[in-house]
């Protein structure tokens, strides 16, 4: 497939495995040069060797980004490196194993920290640079209990949050060459993933 992106950067987060790493790979087929970014140094290093195949460039930056300064040691990376993105893959996220509805106001905010404070934060730091290129592509991996009463409160709220985030931070940059999306998947099925592990202990609830 063409997709008119040789050549152009990539940065996914939370691409060491699942659908991050398979939107790495994708992108590194056609043309992209690669920012990888997970808490696992050994599945980045892995990764990050096997997209060498592709004749791309790639980079890795191991950190976790739900930390207080966490988008902005990533950016500081980027800038050390001259490392620009065009193109933006948000798929950090996940409950955190949060499933309590009345759960803490503390677990509340790790939730929406995860799933919707780093996206805006990451934004902030990188749209300008797409300004200046006039061009930029931004993919918030969000997830259908955005819309659907499916999966924990806090957990849908704040990919619902993501949801409407995108829908009115897009308007203001379209004209900027920038188009900003959200994909919105049910249940994934990935090696380590929720559904493998539930295949193991839990088969009658898959």
């Amino acid at each position: 497939m063409e997709l008119g992106i040789k050549n152009k950067l990539a940065l996914i987060t939370a691409s060491g495995r699942g659908i991050g790493k398979t939107v790495a790979r994708t992108l590194a087929r056609e043309g992209a040069s690669v920012i990888l970014n997970a808490r696992s140094l050994k599945e980045l290093e892995k990764l990050n060797l096997e997209l060498s195949g592709f004749g791309v460039k790639s980079w890795f930056f191991c950190y976790d980004l739900t930390l207080p300064d966490g988008p902005g040691e990533l950016f500081n990376f980027l800038q050390k490196n001259q490392l620009y993105p065009d193109i933006l893959v948000h798929n950090l996220g996940g409950n955190l194993g949060v499933t309590e509805p009345l759960c803490s106001l503390a677990d509340w905010q790790k939730v929406q920290r995860m799933n919707l404070e780093v996206p805006i934060e990451l934004n902030r730091l990188l749209i300008p640079f797409m300004q200046k290129k006039q061009w930029g592509r931004i993919c918030h991996v969000a997830s259908i209990s955005g819309l659907e009463n499916q999966g924990p409160p806090s957990y849908c709220v704040a990919k619902a949050g993501l949801i409407a985030y995108t829908r009115s931070i897009g308007r203001y940059f379209a004209k900027d060459g920038i188009v900003i999306n959200s994909v919105l998947p049910g249940a994934v099925f990935t090696e380590g993933g929720y559904w493998d592990e539930a295949s193991r202990t839990r088969p009658s609830h898959v």
